[in-house]
């Protein structure tokens, strides 16, 4: 048999056996022609057996921590349930209580995402590590929840300031998952257990007339900064690219004023996509993957938006994308924390960014 024969009958026999273990059938055999050969022709037994050896199958890792976090997701969306359309205040923003520093921007709405999934009733997450120090542990069989931490990246940029002649830096921002857990999901010392929760865990207490003050000067102020204008008395609520205006209902037509302010800042989101603000892909009619994914990011960004001016998140007359976002999360899971990353920046342009650290 020729070199070429070999070479032919190698790959032949190599690829409808194979196996994720071992060497399966056709690699078996394929070894077995090898070693006959090799002695009469030891470069090619070499260089066939090195090509075998390189394309062994990679085990199986497990799911990501983004197949985590949306495959639980997607068992609720199915389900009906909308983690993030609430026409009520929860108890506070999500906290650390070993630090005492409450959670923001992304993780508000992933954490209140897993409360409204799981039925937790305390928003108080924190790591394993950190529970350690307090004599507690997580309870065996329970899940944690995944945070982003982000952090910043500074490198020369190799460009100068005219005035002092310095080096300016370039410098960005990557995020990594962490696992925290729920305190409810904890045990261990009962009495600082019992410390964490009554020391930091305080239930709203708001002023409904200065919350809805708060949420018209936030949007009203957006709109001053950003010259862009809204339009009272439409039939529905929707933001216009090309002339880039928002028409509005007449706000006695909404049902409570929580409702307003939550569509209003449901559209204020959309609005920040424009060019000239953060430049997202505002294209695409209804039902398309780019119209789907822009609803995703308004949808996060307005929750962000209503938890941090502590008021109800319900949409009035909002449209039900639950189908598009269940195949869209199927195909990528990553896009969960990419279009959250989006409505997290939006948010802060329309309220300005956090200063505290989590």
């Amino acid at each position: 048999m020729s070199k070429a024969g070999v070479v032919a009958m190698t790959t032949c026999m190599k690829g409808p056996w194979e196996t994720s273990r071992g060497w399966g059938v056709g690699r078996l055999l394929s070894k077995v022609l090898l070693l006959t050969y090799s002695h009469a022709h030891p470069p090619l037994y070499c260089l066939l057996n090195a090509h075998t050896i390189m394309t062994t199958t990679k085990a199986y890792a497990g799911p990501s921590k983004d197949e985590k976090i949306v495959n639980e997701l997607i068992a609720a969306l199915e389900k009906g349930v909308q983690p993030w359309q609430k026409d009520w205040v929860t108890t506070g923003l999500p906290m650390n209580p070993t630090t005492g520093n409450t959670y923001q921007g992304c993780n508000i709405a992933m954490l209140d995402m897993a409360m409204s999934i799981r039925g937790y009733s305390l928003p108080l997450f924190c790591g394993a590590g950190q529970a350690r120090k307090h004599g507690l542990r997580p309870k065996k069989g329970s899940k944690g929840c995944y945070i982003l931490q982000p952090k910043l990246h500074k490198v020369p940029s190799g460009n100068f300031d005219t005035v002092t002649g310095e080096e300016l830096m370039k410098a960005w921002t990557t995020f990594k998952f962490v696992c925290v857990f729920n305190l409810e999901d904890l045990e261990g010392d009962q009495k600082s257990w019992n410390e964490l929760v009554n020391t930091h865990h305080q239930p709203a207490s708001r002023s409904i007339p200065e919350c809805i003050s708060n949420a018209e000067e936030a949007l009203t102020n957006y709109h001053k900064v950003q010259g862009l204008q809204t339009n009272w008395g439409g039939n529905k609520a929707f933001y216009m690219t090309s002339s880039d205006e928002i028409t509005m209902p007449k706000r006695e037509q909404f049902n409570n004023s929580e409702g307003l302010y939550a569509t209003w800042a449901h559209e204020c989101v959309h609005s920040t996509g424009h060019a000239k603000r953060l430049n997202r892909n505002l294209t695409g009619s209804f039902g398309s993957k780019n119209y789907s994914l822009e609803e995703l990011v308004a949808e996060l960004g307005a929750y962000i938006i209503c938890r941090r001016l502590n008021i109800g998140s319900k949409i009035e007359g909002h449209a039900n994308y639950l189908g598009s976002w269940i195949k869209q999360l199927k195909e990528d899971p990553t896009i969960l924390v990419k279009q959250l990353t989006k409505a997290n920046r939006a948010a802060n342009l329309i309220l300005g960014p956090e200063v505290t650290e989590s």
